[in-house]
């Protein structure tokens, strides 16, 4: 667990509920991070996908994981 600077602390994993900037990035709205997540997890979902897409999206993780980041950022 990480405390901020403003005192409040940091829990990996858990969904953000405030809203947050991270240098000059300004974060989505901490009440629609959970309906952005949703979208993500629908859009990727493996069991949706044939083999060579499977192959693809293994590919690409890194940058879906960048999407994470600024959907979450702390």
């Amino acid at each position: 667990m990480l405390t901020l600077e403003d005192g409040s602390r940091f829990v990996p994993g858990e969904i953000r509920t405030r809203e947050v900037t991270v240098g000059r990035h300004i974060a989505p709205e901490a009440a629609i991070v959970p309906r952005l997540m949703d979208y993500f997890s629908s859009h990727y979902a493996s069991e949706k996908l044939g083999l060579s897409q499977r192959i693809i999206s293994l590919a690409a993780a890194q940058c879906l994981l960048e999407a994470f980041r600024i959907i979450l950022p702390t």
